[in-house]
């Protein structure tokens, strides 16, 4: 179930089920088959124990399953850790999620301090709606493109470059500029921010979707909350409708602050060739 949540925020970000196999300590391990993950682990009389172990050992092998050779160690270890913890949360199993920052985070962060600089970022971007949507999604898609690659270093850089863009991201601040694309020979995008509340006039993004598909810029994210959402989906529509960008993905949802729910939107555009 958790799953499957996780997935709807995303396109086969957990592509697989899950089944438990109870072994002995020497035969731990997971690996696939009949289009399951098995988890294989030594049982404990601790519920919420093997609660966490299950839910990071299947994270582990299945969270962009195709993709993760691609993708930087440290990158994919807090990727990893965030959306076990995100998965843990939806139930609100406090228990479980002690467990695993007992028994699994913190013995990482101990040997790769990094892990906990990535994970207090991508924790950021979840609460924003842009972890599943923007990060695993990029991530995601690296085996469609280098799918004939058994590696490639170069993808591999430009996921540490992509999260200190996607650290950018998560700490702008309103009203102070802030680098949030990515321009890398894996990695390509640009993001529409609709940042100014009050401002109901599209076609300065829609101005701008024109420069960037003159400059061949393949995706475009356009990022919104709240009234700002209204802004953004006449702009969509509009860099639609002029044949500029089609919409690839689309997710309209709600957020939450100490003030309540709000709406939040996000777009995928990829470029229409001409």
């Amino acid at each position: 179930m958790a799953s499957k949540r996780v997935n709807s925020e995303g396109v086969d970000l957990l592509p697989h089920g899950v089944n438990i196999k109870w072994v002995e300590t020497r035969d731990r391990g997971t690996f696939l088959k009949d289009d399951k993950i098995v988890v294989c682990f030594e049982p404990s009389i601790n519920e919420e124990r093997n609660l966490a172990r299950a839910t990071m050992l299947y994270t582990s092998e299945d969270l962009v399953r195709e993709s993760q050779r691609f993708v930087n160690r440290t990158v994919m270890k807090a990727a990893c850790f965030a959306v076990a913890r995100k998965m843990l949360m939806f139930e609100r199993k406090l228990s479980s999620l002690s467990c695993l920052n007992e028994e699994f985070l913190q013995p990482e962060i101990a040997q790769h301090p990094s892990i906990e600089q990535y994970l207090t970022t991508m924790e950021k971007l979840d609460s924003e709606g842009h972890l599943t949507r923007i990060v695993l999604n990029e991530l995601s898609e690296l085996n469609a493109k280098l799918f004939s690659s058994l590696s490639e270093p170069r993808a591999v850089r430009e996921t540490v470059s992509f999260m200190l863009a996607m650290k950018r991201l998560a700490e702008k601040v309103e009203g102070v500029d802030a680098e949030t694309d990515h321009r890398g020979q894996v990695i390509d995008f640009r993001t529409i921010l609709i940042a100014r509340e009050g401002v109901k006039d599209p076609n300065r993004y829609i101005n701008y979707a024109k420069r960037l598909w003159d400059e061949g810029v393949p995706k475009i994210y356009v990022l919104a909350q709240g009234d700002r959402t209204i802004t953004a989906i006449a702009a969509v529509l509009a860099i639609k409708a002029m044949g500029l960008y089609r919409v690839e993905k689309e997710w309209k949802y709600k957020l939450n602050d100490k003030q309540g729910s709000f709406n939040a939107y996000t777009t995928i555009l990829s470029k229409i060739q001409a």
